[in-house]
């Protein structure tokens, strides 16, 4: 690997070893890569495929700037062990199954090298279309940027950070063991600047019939999240309205999951035995009812017309 003084960028890579997913991420990154001196890859594994272990070995030796390492780290956690070994000036997490479209690695090096000595640097994430604006802007305060996320300050695809934010984080941290990006996503709310790249820069693979977690999906959600975008209005980070803002986004997000998984019976690897118990705690019965009714009109529509 390069010394970390010539690195701009780091692009992360956990994963559970779904060879199918990871091989055409790693070939997204290498056919637009002019040179390789300036980024490194950085893989971990927690799974115990042995196919995928026997072809990361063999691309590992095939690129100086790739790093793979076998982990025992549980679930989303694989994530943290990541980030721990970035050595780039900036760091963007790559989704195992988001190959990055042609011309992405260019504008993730744009970033890293125009920020790079600025002492107050700018929080960035890429929300890669999600948001419905497909552009790039900017905002200013730590509030607007989590109304502005709503439901995604949950998704970890988007996530970047720059070199001394992870360095802030002592060692010896505790991990939100299903949300562990927002504890590096939510470092800097006093930053002066926060960027959204809104471009579809991130492609995506099928699914299939893998796994994508085994988590309970309800308790997740409307719970945890719930209880974590409550302790930044508790810290006076965020303002009440942004809390109920995010928490309708988080509201009509599992009603849409309600209708997937427990009335179409979409297949699914994730726990959803405890609806009731969990949306109990911050939101109604009759308020998910309400979402429903409306989200299976829309269902049908989009079923019609597609």
């Amino acid at each position: 690997m390069q010394s970390s003084d010539n690195l701009f960028l780091s692009l992360c890579i956990p994963t559970n070893g779904v060879l199918h997913w990871v091989k055409p991420v790693l070939e997204s990154i290498y056919r637009q890569a002019d040179r390789t001196d300036i980024f490194e890859v950085i893989v971990t594994d927690n799974g115990d495929n042995a196919e995928f272990k026997t072809f990361m070995r063999n691309y590992a030796a095939q690129h100086d700037n790739l790093l793979y390492r076998e982990t025992k780290a549980k679930g989303f956690l694989n994530m943290e062990e990541s980030f721990r070994l970035a050595q780039g000036a900036f760091t963007k997490f790559v989704n195992h199954r988001m190959p990055l479209k042609d011309g992405t690695l260019r504008i993730l090096l744009d970033i890293a090298q125009k920020y790079r000595e600025q002492e107050d640097k700018p929080v960035v994430y890429f929300s890669n279309g999600v948001l419905g604006r497909h552009e790039v802007w900017q905002l200013d305060t730590f509030d607007a940027f989590v109304r502005t996320l709503g439901i995604y300050n949950s998704w970890s695809g988007g996530l970047c950070f720059w070199r001394e934010d992870m360095a802030a984080i002592p060692d010896d941290h505790k991990y939100n063991a299903l949300f562990p990006q927002q504890d590096i996503m939510y470092l800097r709310r006093h930053a002066s600047a926060y960027i959204f790249d809104d471009r579809e820069l991130f492609g995506g693979l099928p699914v299939g019939k893998t796994a994508k977690g085994d988590y309970d999906l309800y308790y997740a959600f409307a719970v945890e999240f719930m209880a974590l975008t409550l302790s930044l209005v508790r810290s006076g980070d965020i303002t009440e309205a942004t809390f109920l803002s995010v928490k309708k986004a988080c509201r009509d997000f599992i009603a849409e999951q309600y209708i997937q998984f427990n009335i179409l019976h979409r297949p699914c690897s994730y726990d959803i035995s405890r609806f009731h118990p969990c949306v109990d705690v911050f939101f109604s019965a009759a308020s998910l009812r309400r979402a429903i009714c409306l989200k299976i009109p829309k269902l049908m529509l989009r079923k019609i017309y597609h």
